[in-house]
């Protein structure tokens, strides 16, 4: 399985705040990050969010299995 990686520039998200990254086209703003793809990059069934800092640590992660769910929040 291909390994879809989004790398934002220089960005802080305080503690309590949160950021939505969305996989098509849009504006980016303080709390939405667009990755501007055409294409669907989730799998319909299962698939995991891995955020991490430049240096490899990882800092959060989710996963999902509910099919037909329609968006998750991490």
């Amino acid at each position: 399985m291909p390994v879809h990686r989004y790398v934002f520039g220089s960005v802080s998200v305080g503690a309590g705040k949160y950021m939505k990254i969305h996989t098509g086209r849009g504006t980016d703003t303080a709390t939405d990050k667009y990755q501007g793809r055409r294409a669907y990059v989730w799998n319909n069934d299962r698939d995991t969010a891995t955020l991490t800092r430049s240096n490899g640590a990882r800092v959060s992660s989710c996963s999902w299995t509910k099919p037909g769910a329609g968006h998750t929040y991490c």
